[in-house]
């Protein structure tokens, strides 16, 4: 929830969000692959510069993805 909440701030690509959010490189992009494959977020561009949003299904889903995190904290 924090990178979706993140992106929706401001897009970012994933050298960014791991500094904003101050976790690892390679655990924000496993899990922006993740948040990709399973349509919340998108991306533009190729490699490091590749910038992801949030789509419109995070847009569209933020209530139920806020009641996730409200019911299981941070392993939502």
């Amino acid at each position: 929830m924090n990178i979706i909440r993140t992106i929706m701030l401001k897009p970012m690509n994933t050298n960014q969000l791991s500094l904003r959010l101050k976790l690892n490189y390679r655990t924000v992009e496993h899990h922006l692959n993740i948040l990709f494959r399973n349509g919340f977020v998108e991306k533009v561009g190729d490699g490091y510069a590749e910038t992801f949003f949030p789509s419109r299904t995070a847009e569209g889903n933020i209530k139920c993805l806020e009641e996730l995190e409200a019911r299981y904290g941070e392993r939502a």
